[in-house]
């Protein structure tokens, strides 16, 4: 077999959970030494996660206020693209772009595979609704992150080639250790969905007087979160650093994870938390927080809404170390199957098909 070339396609490579899963898997790919791997976005927007000098990476800037008449020439930019350089297999990612995706590749006789990765009961307008009922039974694969949303994506749309991949996380090395500061950690945007207004009152209601919250992430909500802080008396403990690039070292600063979101697709940071040996409380939202932690050995699972309930179990985490390392350690192990190189093969699988997979060099 000659060299196989599969790309991927999602609006930008920056900061977010499917632009993250989508560089972890570029790069493992193209350790391939059958494989040519190439990136496609079509952003103005900057790169924050870095691709390996050996994935092809090809931008075709547009504006998300461009007309009818960019989208077009958008099309025919990357359907020509992905001819001329022989594609074998594509992979896109997010249900809208899927669905332009789809469309695009009619007729190249190339395999489209759709990673579809938000809350399977998120409302949709009508219009991408009929687009997906119209296009995801024909591509030659779906990708669900979680069981629940494989199940609603058959429900609504028709498609039946569906296979559930959770996303990747790196197990870092090292585990709890009693270096770890007195910090309530959590990671996401600052937006009402991800629900940290609930976990800075469940904060102050913990009682933790000796702990500090600290949230990393960007939005439009940074002044109002501080404003609830300072109203609750908790304003000189709770952090807004912004958005980092090295997350990871403050896994390890933290002691506790607190995760309030209302909606998932699949929650990166609370499966980050978990790999770096974090004791977790976090809503049970749709969806994936339930196929993660089991409740009270690998973490702690509230209703969504409960902020006295995760309250108690911030607060019982807080006053107790060896508790905090044992739920730790559990969730750290919990979370093993998600290694990014197993993870990447199964990417592969689904993108490839068993006419491509078979004979490649893994």
């Amino acid at each position: 077999m000659g060299q196989i070339k599969v790309a991927i396609i999602i609006p930008s490579l920056s900061h977010g959970g499917a632009e993250r899963v989508a560089s972890s898997l570029a790069n493992h790919w193209v350790k391939n030494e059958d494989l040519d791997v190439y990136v496609y976005n079509f952003s103005v927007l900057p790169k924050f996660y870095q691709l390996s000098t050996d994935v092809k990476y090809i931008n075709f800037p547009i504006s998300q206020k461009a007309g009818l008449f960019e989208l077009i020439k958008l099309s025919l930019s990357i359907r020509r693209s992905i001819r001329k350089s022989g594609i074998h297999a594509v992979l896109s990612f997010m249900d809208k772009y899927n669905v332009f995706v789809r469309l695009i590749t009619l007729g190249t006789g190339v395999r489209v595979t759709l990673s579809d990765r938000s809350n399977p009961f998120r409302p949709l307008g009508r219009g991408l609704k009929w687009l997906k009922r119209m296009t995801y039974p024909f591509a030659d694969g779906v990708i669900a992150q979680t069981e629940l949303a494989a199940g609603e994506i058959k429900r609504s749309t028709g498609a039946r080639q569906i296979v559930v991949i959770p996303n990747p996380v790196r197990i870092p090395d090292g585990a709890m250790t009693e270096a770890r500061e007195r910090v309530l950690l959590s990671v996401g945007r600052l937006v009402a969905e991800k629900g940290h207004a609930d976990l800075i009152r469940a904060f102050a209601i913990a009682g933790m007087s000796d702990w500090e919250l600290f949230i990393l992430g960007e939005g439009p909500l940074k002044h109002e979160l501080q404003a609830l802080a300072d109203s609750l008396g908790v304003g000189r403990q709770v952090h807004f650093p912004g958005a980092m690039k090295d997350v990871h070292r403050w896994y390890g600063r933290a002691s506790i994870f607190g995760f309030c979101s209302h909606s998932e697709g699949f929650p990166n940071a609370l499966s980050e938390a978990m790999a770096s040996g974090l004791p977790c409380v976090s809503y049970n939202c749709n969806a994936g927080p339930s196929e993660l932690i089991e409740h009270q050995a690998s973490g702690y699972l509230v209703p969504v809404g409960d902020i006295k309930g995760a309250a108690h179990w911030l607060k019982l985490l807080s006053l107790d170390r060896p508790l905090r390392t044992k739920v730790g350690g559990r969730a750290r192990d919990a979370v093993r199957r998600l290694n990014p190189h197993a993870i990447a093969h199964k990417y592969l699988v689904a993108c490839l098909g068993p006419e491509l997979i078979v004979g490649l060099d893994r």
